[in-house]
């Protein structure tokens, strides 16, 4: 289908979207939906009225003439099944008087039963009056075929033709009864011709027909793509507040839905970047500044003050370890989310993996007095998963929950052993997250906009990055959070890992 594009914006975008529409119409070497229609409608309507051309002109009269002798062939199987009743006299006064066949039944001697002249086989009484049937009568005696069917031309009627069966009714003491059935063959060339005039305006009312239903069923079919191209138009332009409208059938509905869904994760998705790039040079240059103030520091005041220089030597380093934080974070996540980062699967003891990512937090429960618990409900707890990134899942998971903690500075790490997973349960008493946050905290620098006190700093990224690797081991996770009394972010682990990617809760 040729694309028509039609935008109406102003300003700058004028220029964009009229070579947007230009390139987009360069690319479409199609032809148009109602030409293509019409020319199928065309097609079919031609091919179905040759059909009808070739059956009349080559196979009417060989159908017409098949069907008289079926229609003979039913006859005489019904006079044979009733041949011999008390009520066979009247069902041959029936069969005769709803055809214009003639029968007859006789024996080498007299005729048993003959259709009379006042039935309306008037014309072909007369044909059987001088039929000669010995011939017939022979070929059936000695046995050659159980019946027969011949075709002859009436006496004094011109090219009129009829078909006379033959059969032997009964045997009984060396006496043959025979039957006969004379059906004329109706000339059929008059109807031919009657035929051909009707058809060639049944050709012409059929092309005007189809011609009027392509372009009906081009315009409702085009409606809903013409609409679907204006608004992937209007997207392309940098416009993500577009609407698809499909409606129509269920397909163009079915893209319309697709569409839109797309249009929302490409607008989250440009969102997303925009802020990526604000926070990831924010984050980059406060510590780069830092780096640049205390190198002058040291050489223009401490560089000969050992105390000084070494201080502020540390907050250089510090600094510096936080660029490469957030640097591994980035590639660690764009390699997760590019799915080149494989899984080593294998045999992993969640039990034991929560244990030493407790125990890495030791600093803090010493110097900040955090109550660091591990409990368990269940004995097994061995899952299939890549242990180095669960050990990250856990870290981040447990810094999280550092980080954003209450006065209480209490961290939980719950283990439940159920029959073919388990789930894995990390609870602080902190702050809480909104409601309306919820959806929000696994994307990337979500924390980076809350204003939230913490004890520790982070890249923004942890979240994301746990995210990914749930998807990556088909894990399915979540929060529960209540504002003020604090978080639970859970996630299961299957016993035998399923490769397929996970659903995003």
């Amino acid at each position: 289908m040729r694309l028509n594009v039609k935008l109406d914006f102003s300003g700058r975008r004028s220029k964009n979207k009229d070579d947007l529409n230009r390139r987009v119409r360069d690319t479409v070497k199609s032809s148009p939906m109602a030409v293509r229609i019409f020319k199928y409608f065309v097609v079919f309507t031609v091919v179905i009225m040759l059909l009808l051309w070739v059956m009349q002109i080559l196979f009417l009269q060989t159908f017409y003439q098949q069907m008289k002798i079926k229609e003979l062939y039913n006859t005489a199987a019904e006079i044979q099944k009733n041949y011999g009743r008390e009520s066979f006299a009247s069902i041959m006064t029936n069969l005769t008087v709803s055809s214009d066949m003639y029968i007859q039944i006789d024996n080498s001697d007299t005729v048993l039963y003959a259709t009379t002249s006042a039935n309306p086989g008037d014309r072909m009484n007369a044909f059987a009056s001088k039929f000669n049937t010995d011939d017939l009568k022979k070929q059936l005696s000695e046995g050659n075929s159980d019946y027969i069917v011949v075709k002859r031309h009436m006496y004094n009627s011109g090219n009129a033709e009829a078909m006379v069966y033959a059969s032997i009714l009964d045997e009984t003491d060396g006496v043959i009864t025979y039957l006969f059935i004379y059906a004329p063959i109706t000339a059929v060339g008059s109807t031919l011709n009657i035929l051909a005039h009707l058809l060639v305006w049944i050709t012409l009312i059929s092309i005007m027909f189809g011609t009027i239903m392509s372009i009906i069923i081009a315009r409702r079919l085009a409606r809903p793509l013409n609409s679907l191209t204006d608004s992937a138009a209007i997207l392309a332009d940098g416009n993500y507040n577009v609407n698809f409208d499909g409606s129509g059938t269920a397909e163009t509905e079915e893209l319309a839905a697709t569409l839109n869904y797309a249009e929302s994760e490409i607008s989250k998705s440009d969102k997303l970047q925009k802020d990526l790039l604000a926070n990831v040079s924010h984050d980059l240059k406060t510590p780069l500044t830092m780096v640049k103030s205390y190198a002058e520091m040291i050489r223009d005041i401490s560089g000969n003050n050992p105390e000084k220089r070494e201080k502020h030597l540390n907050v250089i380093i510090n600094e510096a370890d936080r660029l490469n934080d957030l640097v591994n974070d980035l590639t660690l996540l764009s390699k997760m989310q590019a799915k080149v980062d494989d899984l080593n699967i294998e045999e992993v003891d969640l039990k034991d993996v929560a244990r030493e990512a407790i125990n890495s937090f030791s600093l803090h429960r010493e110097q900040d007095n955090f109550d660091m618990f591990l409990n368990t409900e269940g004995e097994n707890f061995v899952v299939e998963a890549d242990i180095g990134k669960i050990r990250q899942v856990f870290a981040n998971l447990i810094g999280n929950a550092v980080r954003y903690s209450s006065d209480d500075k209490y961290v939980e790490v719950f283990l439940q052993d159920r029959d073919s997973f388990v789930r894995c349960k990390i609870i602080d008493h902190g702050q809480g997250i909104p409601d309306e946050d919820i959806g929000s905290i696994w994307d990337r620098y979500y924390q980076s906009s809350k204003n939230h006190s913490r004890t520790s700093k982070g890249s923004g990224l942890g979240l994301s990055i746990v995210k990914q690797i749930f998807i990556l081991h088909n894990a399915r996770y979540g929060v529960n959070s209540t504002v003020g009394k604090g978080s639970c972010f859970w996630f299961e682990l299957d016993r035998k890992q399923n490769r397929n990617d996970a659903e995003e809760i």
